[in-house]
């Protein structure tokens, strides 16, 4: 299966789909282009019957998959780096709205 970013991996194993975060360098830490990834990735898992649960980690030792890039909180409030890091927040929580969640 083939991701739209190189920063996340999907795979399917049987019927389990994996939705691996693949910035080990970075923790995992998230980035805007992951986040437009997850619900197009949920998707394709969706439509195909024979996934029954999806797996969701991190690549690496250390992983932190919901932690954000420092890049990404950087700026002052009221800066426009800070704007924009609030609106990137808005768009990934409607990315991930309403998807089902299994917490082991």
């Amino acid at each position: 299966m083939i991701s739209p970013t190189p920063n996340m991996i999907a795979e399917k194993v049987g019927p389990v789909g994996k939705l691996i975060f693949n910035k080990p360098a970075k923790r995992n830490a998230t980035s805007s282009d992951m986040w437009e990834a997850i619900p197009v990735i949920i998707d394709e898992f969706e439509k195909d019957p024979a996934i029954r649960v999806v797996v969701v980690t991190g690549a690496g030792e250390l992983v932190e998959p919901v932690a954000r890039s420092v890049d990404r909180i950087l700026g002052e409030p009221g800066t426009s780096g800070h704007r924009e890091a609030i609106a990137g927040h808005d768009r990934e929580g409607e990315a991930v709205q309403g998807m089902p969640v299994l917490l082991l």
